[in-house]
């Protein structure tokens, strides 16, 4: 199946030009100073999945806190079979229904949630839901893990997403980011922007309870945006 841009993507400029002042146009989620950056920074991260074997071609991808569109519209160009994208911002959500309407295959779903720091939402991190179980061969969480508050709603965010993926012909494939101590600071010693830090160990003996780490790189050092970035290949029902 090939997609085709919508007509609110300009004739003669490139797919990544026209992305990026649509996206440029949200008004709450991801917002960098450099709107020029958001399609080419989603775009980036694709690659690098890319490159360790993940192929998107054909595939259904869940992507949780899926703001105002990041990753979901370089995914566009990979001729994916469905796309869901779960974002607690409810903003976020009606933005990006309206900006990929011309996309059948996208949707995005408001999940209900509370944090603190972020929005009121009903129900609480550490016992939400996710829909549509089994039906994905792709989880993404980008930037995800790096806002919630307590390790049980960690707990049970890898639940919901190994219950997503969890189908016999599924990929079972899930890319999540963290920040960790080592190198950085436990949450609460260091102001991050309210940016949660997990113990290292912790998480990848969590991991490891759920399946087997394919990959894990970047997150050395303590700037802001490093990020430990891991592909977990999940064990299937």
């Amino acid at each position: 199946m090939t997609t085709e841009y919508p007509a609110s993507l300009e004739m003669g400029i490139s797919p990544a030009d026209s992305w990026n002042r649509l996206l440029s146009m949200a008004q709450a989620g991801y917002i960098p100073e450099n709107h020029d950056m958001i399609y080419q920074s989603g775009d980036s991260l694709i690659k690098e999945l890319e490159v360790q074997g993940v192929d998107f071609e054909g595939k259904n991808v869940l992507d949780v806190g899926s703001g105002n569109g990041r990753w979901a519209a370089p995914l566009t160009e990979r001729r994916i079979e469905g796309y869901t994208g779960l974002e607690a911002i409810p903003q976020c959500v009606k933005f990006c229904n309206d900006l990929f309407k011309t996309f059948p295959e996208f949707s995005f779903k408001h999940l209900d949630v509370y944090n603190p720091h972020y929005i009121s939402g009903k129900n609480e991190a550490c016992e939400i839901e996710f829909p549509d179980t089994g039906k994905y061969d792709i989880v993404i969480a980008s930037s995800l893990f790096t806002h919630l508050v307590s390790f049980d709603a960690v707990v049970n965010y890898i639940d919901q997403m190994s219950k997503a993926l969890n189908s016999p012909t599924s990929d079972g494939l899930l890319y999540s980011t963290w920040f960790f101590y080592p190198p950085n600071s436990p949450t609460g010693i260091e102001d991050r922007g309210r940016r949660s830090v997990f113990g290292k160990y912790m998480i990848l003996d969590l991991l490891c309870a759920y399946g087997e780490i394919l990959y894990i790189w970047d997150g050395e050092t303590t700037d802001h945006n490093d990020q430990t970035k891991i592909l977990l290949k999940v064990n299937l029902l």
